[in-house]
């Protein structure tokens, strides 16, 4: 595969729905759905080591000679670790102005941010790891029980542009779901419209399907 021609967001979506077949691109000679690097002989030990952090310029520069057909992926990696900091401060204050967090939970504006960056250094890992079973089973099934079982405040009504715009409350998709999940649910849209905003289109192409991922699992009942 071209490094040129790196999978878009709806390919990439594809491959992790573990769909057959080649990528939506109409091209019949394209490369059929790509497998995990997980066990990649000359990679397997980076992606152990850095489990929980991104990737120095050395590694990321391996792991584009080891597997050059994926090298917009680093380059991906190094622009969300940029923008890291940024995106997520956005988020917990976007979510801070519509769950009154600091009234109920102290440690929130220590916490939320924690939360929030994990699963953004995670997301990325599963990226270079091409591996979305990896994200679910070593981040998003335990995180999940974690903040479903947390005491959320209820969403302000006031805030509702802050994150939607000008929809009403009725076409707020968190205003179906449970309490405990609607802040999860709003946490992390807001962080993939964050990153989608920070992001050039290229780039957040190949985060997007772990994002989205992420919003799936952690929000599902």
């Amino acid at each position: 595969m071209d490094t040129a021609n790196e999978m878009t967001a709806p390919a990439a979506q594809t491959e992790i729905k573990s769909a057959a077949s080649a990528t939506r691109s109409g091209n019949a000679n394209e490369t059929p759905r790509l497998k995990t690097l997980r066990g990649h002989a000359l990679l397997q030990e980076l992606f152990r080591r850095s489990e929980g952090r991104h990737w120095s310029e050395e590694e990321l520069g391996t792991y584009s000679r080891s597997v050059p057909e994926f090298a917009k992926r680093a380059e991906a990696a190094r622009a969300i670790a940029k923008h890291e900091a940024t995106v997520v401060e956005k988020t917990v204050t976007e979510i801070f102005s519509v769950y009154a967090f600091m009234k109920h939970h102290p440690l929130a504006e220590v916490k939320a941010p924690r939360d929030v960056t994990q699963v953004s250094v995670y997301t990325v890992s599963a990226m270079l790891m091409n591996d979305s079973d990896w994200l679910r089973d070593r981040l998003l099934l335990w995180l999940k029980t974690i903040l479903q079982a947390f005491a959320f405040p209820k969403r302000e009504s006031g805030g509702q542009k802050t994150l939607f715009g000008n929809r009403t409350p009725t076409t707020n998709p968190a205003e179906n779901m449970a309490q405990r999940r609607q802040a999860i649910f709003e946490t992390y849209i807001a962080l993939k419209r964050n990153y989608q905003q920070a992001l050039d289109s290229a780039h957040f192409s190949l985060i997007e399907p772990y994002l989205q991922q992420v919003i799936d699992t952690l929000s599902a009942d």
